[in-house]
């Protein structure tokens, strides 16, 4: 069930976390856990943990590209693995939210 634990490298991209305010109506993707977003998301990112990413995975386009963002790449690089072997198309944000820049929102 859960491939992109055993390490396979799968097919998705990478970009550095503060080229998304470059983007043109991105679909962000949060994975952190809830309690982790009280530092702030960025505006219109859809809060999905990561634990519970199989479950709501029927909330995601099939059709976009999916920004995916965590607190520092590490956990958005295996929501790609994840979906990118289920057909989505991903990008994973390096540096996470760590290390961006840009605006937030409160969580």
């Amino acid at each position: 069930m859960f491939e992109f634990l055993r390490g396979e490298r799968p097919s998705f991209s990478s970009m550095d976390i503060n080229e998304v305010d470059t983007l043109e109506n991105p679909f962000l993707l949060d994975v952190r856990e809830l309690d982790e977003t009280a530092e702030g998301i960025i505006e219109g990112a859809h809060l999905i943990p990561l634990s519970q990413l199989l479950g709501q995975i029927d909330q995601l386009p099939k059709d976009k590209e999916i920004y995916v963002i965590c607190r520092s790449g590490n956990r958005s690089r295996r929501a790609c693995a994840f979906l990118s072997d289920r057909g989505f198309q991903c990008v994973n944000m390096t540096g996470g939210m760590k290390n961006y820049t840009g605006p937030t929102v409160r969580g």
